[in-house]
Order: structure tokens, then C-alpha cells, then sequence
């Protein structure tokens, strides 16, 4: 280090692990309601999950009791019991797949992603207890004289007597939890909303340092200020060299030196320090981490090889007790594969026949408001760097420049009259849906991009190729769709490592969201 508190020799690094080792989460610097807000959250978003599947449930059985005969109408006090039981599976579920855990992940799409397995996963157990319950009734007595199978139905009869499975409609179940998937989806898209709002206001969020002002320190800034409900508020910078303190980047300033630690963490009760300065040696490390845990901040470190941009992105795995960076690797899945091009294919087609009218009528009216053709075509690349086609309704002027910057404004004097309203509800992009049946695009993936602009993307930005690009995807549903995609590709990465049939289900739920926001339109 350059600093006045550089620790080569032996006896100061000693002296630094001694006085870490010995006050290490000893003095807590944040109030009780900083130190305990995870907690309560938690607890609060368990509350609010049972009240939506019991919700849901009551909902699923006034909708079943409308279409069934009035004398065939269970009362509901009957199926009280099951819905319990389909609330205590989901919470179970929710538990398993991580949904109350405090690490976020891109527009939170894990926890929705979550939501919708643990609605399949759940019922296809209560499906299944609901039959081994029901054939427990049926066949009691068959157990006198049998074994195995039949004697466990008549144990499960005892032991469920006062459930009337008997009488349990399996649509009752079904609606269950489709509505609970989409109660559930509503409110934690409303906590999502409250927990921002709070963490705007200071409430709940965790002070951050980061230590390194470079570029791997002005991305992490970046990223924090477009996501404020990560939780974090970004106090400053730290910096080696004390001619830097001071400067302002962005919208943050340099605070101090390393030699600074101790003072800034208290004077600012900073609960996080993040390193993101490649050049640190182990050593250098190891006593940032003494001092921080000394000083009572956690301490996290950004990998260095996460700085260069020609590797593939790193994931964590363990040799025995020992943690790993592992490069990812492209992953061979056939199945998925065709699951998406049958997804893609049939998604298409409905929505084809759904907006048939849209593909009749805008046509006639594009050319009516303003001359030339009423399709715009233009080349964009795809799947491995191939190039084709896209085509979109006309929003802009024939004499528009056909590759410039797109209109961030309704007022821009390029968008035709029609074309301000097309654009503000993504109505303009319904003729993408003939390149999804193409196959030249899907309807969840990157955007497509131009080809002036791939060619200068590095080795690891051209991974988003490696899929095919979509209608809708994370960037499209997300703030930083205001900003230039290749300014924002770790959507798409993340998009590219963690896609799945469920990740496209949900992130078509969020595009109707989003759409009816209006997040990105103009």
C-alpha cells in the first residue's frame, strides 16, 4: 500500500489481526431497527404470503361454488383443513427455493421465477396426497387382508379422519394455486414497490463504501443507483492515492484514504465495504479484512477476474471445504431447446390470432396518417452472429435515418402521430411475432441488436449471441431500458447463464406489467 498504514512488516500485520480478532462485530454501529430489519421483513413477507394463499384459496372456492349446483356446494368451513394444508406446502416450497433470503438478483426475478415452480411443484403434491388420501376412504377395509399398499391407505385414513378428502374437488385444488401464483406474484411485486420506497428513505438499507474508483468501482456505482431497492446506500468512495480524495464521480465523492477505514466507517455507520481494486495483494486483503471486521463493517470482495471482459462470467463451487471460481461453461440442453421453440411457436400463434384486428387495421391507418410503406425492416443480428430481418409497424417518418438513435421522447419530430401512440404501447413491435414464427427470434431473449454495433462487442458481450434474441427479455422490462442496450448487457448475460422455460414464463407476466407501466415506451 501507499498509505501511512501499509502493514509489510510482520509485527504491525500481527498488531492489525490482533486488535480484529479481539473487537470483530463487537461494536455494532447501526440502530436496532438497521440491525433487525432483515428479520422483520422476513417475517413480515411471511404474514403477507399466508394471507395471500388463504386469499387465494376463498377465491378459488367462490368461483367453483358459481359453477357447481347449489346441493353439490361443499361448505367452505370443509375445505378450511385443505387450504391449510396447500398453505403449509407453498411456504414450505417458498422456504426450499430461497424466497426469503435476503440476496437479490436482477429485477428480482429468481423470487418470481420461485413463486411459479413452487406453484407446480405444489400441486403436484397436493394432487398426489389429495389421491392417496381419497383412495385411504375408498379402500380401508381392503387393508384386514392385504399388505403393503393397502395397509398404509388404512393407516392414512386414521390419521387423516376428520379431513373430508372425499368430498374435495380437485378444480377447487387447481384454482388454488393457479390464483394463489397470481396473488402471490401481485403482492410481492407491491412489497418489491414498499420495500423500495422504504429503502429510498433510508429505511432498512445498509451504508457502502466502495474501496477502488475505477472501472470495475464506477460500474458497481452505477448499478446501485439504478437499483435502489438492492438496499444499499452508496456513501462514497475509498481510495489509495490521498490526491483523489475529494473528486467527484458522479454523484458520490471520494471520502478518504485506506488510512481512513476505521474514522469513515463510524462517522458514516457504514455497514459494508466493498474492495473493488484488482491490484490489492493477499496481504493487503487479509488486513482490510481484520480492520473492517475490527472496525464493525462486513467486508466483501469483487473477484479480480471478474474485471476482465474477455472471460466468460465466474460461478462458485467447492473442493471439499474450499471455495472455487469456476469459469461457466455453455451448457448443451436439447430439451430446453425444443420446450422454447414449442413455447415460442405457440405463443406466437395465439398471439397472431388474438391481434389479427391490430395486423388488418394499423396498416390501412400508418399510410393514411403519413406516406410510404407501413412495415419497417431493418437488419439486426441473431442467434451465432447471423443476421436477418426485423420487422415493426412504422412509427417514424419515411425520411428518418434508419439506424440513428431511437426517439427517447413522444415529442420527437420523427414519430408520426400514430406512431407516438404505437410506440408508447409497444404496439409497434406486434409484427416481431412473424420472426418468432421464423425462427428467427423468440419471444424472450436480448434484444436484437444492430450491426455496426456488434462488431465491436469483446468476447465476453458477444455471449449474447449464444441465444436467440427475443421480443421481450430482463432488459426490456427493466428501467435501463431508458438507457442503450450495449450499455446494459448484464441483463442479457444474466439472461444468456440462468434461462429457463420458468424465467420466460415469468418474464412474460412482468412484460404485461411493464407494458401496461408503460417502463420503456415512448
Amino acid at each position: 500500500m501507499t498509505t501511512a498504514h501499509a502493514i509489510d512488516p510482520k509485527s504491525e500485520h500481527d498488531a492489525a489481526r490482533a486488535r480484529g480478532q479481539a473487537t470483530a462485530w463487537a461494536r455494532p454501529n447501526a440502530s436496532l431497527l438497521r440491525r433487525s430489519f432483515p428479520a422483520i421483513a422476513t417475517t413480515v413477507q411471511v404474514v403477507i404470503d399466508l394471507v395471500a394463499i388463504f386469499a387465494a384459496c376463498a377465491v378459488a372456492y367462490a368461483l367453483w361454488s358459481r359453477v357447481q349446483p347449489l346441493p353439490q356446494v361443499v361448505p367452505f368451513a370443509d375445505y378450511v383443513p385443505l387450504f391449510g394444508i396447500i398453505a403449509a406446502v407453498l411456504l414450505i416450497l417458498y422456504f426450499w427455493l430461497g424466497m426469503y433470503r435476503q440476496q437479490k438478483t436482477i429485477l428480482n426475478i429468481e423470487e418470481f421465477r420461485g413463486a411459479l415452480k413452487a406453484m407446480i411443484f405444489g400441486l403436484l403434491i397436493v394432487t398426489f396426497l389429495h389421491f392417496v388420501l381419497e383412495e385411504s376412504v375408498i379402500y380401508p377395509r381392503a387393508a384386514e387382508s392385504q399388505s403393503g399398499f393397502y395397509r398404509l391407505l388404512a393407516e392414512a385414513h386414521h390419521a387423516i379422519a376428520f379431513l373430508p378428502v372425499n368430498v374435495y374437488s380437485r378444480y377447487v385444488i387447481a384454482l388454488a394455486f393457479l390464483v394463489g401464483f397470481v396473488f402471490v406474484a401481485i403482492e410481492r411485486f407491491m412489497c418489491f414497490k414498499a420495500l423500495q420506497y422504504l429503502h429510498l428513505r433510508g429505511i432498512g438499507t445498509k451504508n457502502l463504501l466502495i474501496l477502488g474508483s475505477g472501472s470495475l468501482g464506477r460500474l458497481i456505482q452505477k448499478r446501485l443507483f439504478l437499483s435502489p431497492r438492492l438496499g444499499f446506500n452508496l456513501v462514497g468512495f475509498l481510495e489509495e492515492d490521498a490526491a483523489r480524495v475529494g473528486q467527484r464521480i458522479s454523484k458520490s465523492r471520494v471520502l478518504g484514504t485506506v488510512a481512513d477505514l476505521e474514522r469513515l466507517v463510524q462517522s458514516h455507520k457504514v455497514g459494508l465495504i466493498l474492495i473493488a481494486n484488482a491490484s490489492l495483494s493477499d496481504r493487503e486483503r487479509e488486513d482490510l479484512a481484520l480492520r473492517c471486521l475490527g472496525a464493525g463493517s462486513e467486508i466483501a470482495f469483487v473477484p479480480p477476474l471478474f474485471v476482465s471482459s474477455t472471460l466468460p462470467p465466474l460461478k462458485v463451487s467447492k473442493l471439499e471445504t474450499f471455495p472455487l471460481l469456476t469459469f461457466a461453461r455453455p451448457r448443451a440442453r436439447p430439451l430446453y431447446h425444443t420446450f422454447k421453440r414449442a413455447f415460442d411457436l405457440s405463443v406466437a400463434g395465439a398471439a397472431i390470432l388474438i391481434f389479427l384486428p391490430f395486423f388488418l387495421v394499423l396498416p390501412l391507418l400508418i399510410r393514411l396518417t403519413s406516406p410510404g410503406p407501413a412495415l419497417f425492416r431493418q437488419t439486426r443480428i441473431g442467434k451465432d452472429g447471423k443476421p436477418f430481418e426485423m420487422l415493426k409497424f412504422r412509427t417514424m417518418f419515411v425520411d428518418a435515418p434508419k439506424y440513428s438513435t431511437s426517439p427517447r421522447s413522444s415529442d420527437d419530430p420523427r414519430l408520426t402521430r400514430i406512431g407516438r401512440f404505437l410506440r408508447r404501447t409497444s404496439i409497434d413491435e406486434l409484427p416481431q411475432l412473424l420472426n418468432v414464427v421464423a425462427g428467427d427470434m423468440s419471444i424472450v431473449g436480448p434484444r436484437p441488436e444492430m450491426p455496426f454495433i456488434v462488431e465491436r462487442y469483446d468476447a465476453l458481450i458477444r455471449q449474447r449471441l449464444n441465444v436467440k434474441p427475443g421480443m421481450t427479455g430482463l432488459w426490456q422490462i427493466s428501467h435501463a431500458r431508458e438507457e442503450d442496450i450495449h450499455e446494459n448487457v448484464d441483463y442479457d448475460l444474466y439472461y444468456v447463464e440462468n434461462a429457463s422455460i420458468a424465467m420466460d414464463l415469468v418474464i412474460c407476466i412482468l412484460t404485461v406489467f411493464s407494458v401496461l407501466r408503460g417502463v420503456g415506451a415512448h
